[in-house]
């Protein structure tokens, strides 16, 4: 009768060792895409901001630019 008791209850254990590695490889694979996902917005958002950035410093010539021609329309 022991040997039976022994048997069920490492057949439970191992049960729960499967269980336990199953939830572990969910939550890895939920890390996994959480880090992908703001791998990928934190791309997106540094190409805004370089983009921005362009379009500020042409903003910026084109009105230094636009200074110069007055002041040389005026001499």
């Amino acid at each position: 009768m022991s040997a039976t008791t022994k048997t069920k209850a490492a057949e439970r254990f191992a049960n729960l060792q499967r269980r336990d590695q199953a939830v572990r490889q969910d939550i890895e694979n939920a890390a996994k895409l959480r880090a992908e996902k703001m791998a990928r917005l934190r791309e997106l958002r540094l190409a805004k901001e370089a983009e921005e950035a362009a379009a500020k410093a042409k903003e910026a010539e084109e009105k230094l630019a636009s200074k110069k021609g007055r002041s040389r329309a005026a001499s």
